[in-house]
């Protein structure tokens, strides 16, 4: 089983009949569009300005999109940052419970 099976397996755990995981992972959706938006952005002034100035070709972004080692670059930083969006929905809410020790007092 790859990173992606595990992944899928784990979301098809989560209790959607308390509206509490759908609701965060609507709010994760909605923040990471944002970023993409801000990023995309970005890269399209970079590349203008690359072009504008000569130091960048049209054919050049391609020509390093098919090189092998952006291949394998691409294939990890992809199960990496998955791994990294989707952790906090997939391990639930990590704050400390402190029922216990405020029932001993």
């Amino acid at each position: 089983m790859d990173g992606r099976e595990d992944l899928v397996a784990e979301l098809g755990k989560l209790d959607h009949g308390n509206k509490v995981e759908p609701a965060r992972l609507l709010g994760m959706i909605v923040a990471l569009a944002g970023e993409v938006f801000v990023l995309k952005a970005q890269n399209e002034r970079l590349q203008r300005a690359l072009k504008a100035s000569g130091v960048l070709a049209d054919g050049d972004l391609n020509t390093a999109a098919a090189e092998d080692s952006m291949q394998a670059w691409f294939v990890a930083e992809e199960q990496a940052f998955t791994r990294a969006v989707l952790g906090p929905l997939l391990q639930g809410d990590q704050t400390i419970n402190a029922t216990a020790g405020m029932l001993e007092r």
